[in-house]
């Protein structure tokens, strides 16, 4: 019988998503780096029938293991921010048509 307990235990946990909910995770994971962009989320099965595809999970566990949460937390921080910025811009474009640097 081994008592060694290790220091940190991990523990698998199945996670089942929709089509609707595994598509955000991907554009997600693909945002935070940990999914590459030309992955497809969805292919045909080989030798299956028609209609029948199999999903692509590349990238989702170390995702969900490492930026899940940390990502949701602060992307709409982080989009709010991305807003203003294209907002504070857009104004600098109309400033500069007035101005007739650029026509």
């Amino acid at each position: 019988m081994n008592t060694n307990k290790r220091k940190t235990e991990q523990i698998p946990v199945p996670v089942y998503f929709n089509p609707a909910t595994f598509s955000a995770v991907c554009k997600d994971a693909q945002k935070a780096g940990k999914r590459g962009v030309m992955i497809q989320e969805k292919h045909l099965k080989a030798h299956g029938f028609a209609n029948e595809y199999a999903y692509s999970i590349k990238g989702i566990g170390k995702f969900l293991k490492y930026c899940w949460q940390y990502w949701r937390d602060n992307e709409a921080e982080r989009l709010a921010k991305a807003a203003e910025v294209l907002a504070r811009d857009k104004l600098l474009q109309e400033e500069k048509k007035k101005l007739g640097l650029i026509q």
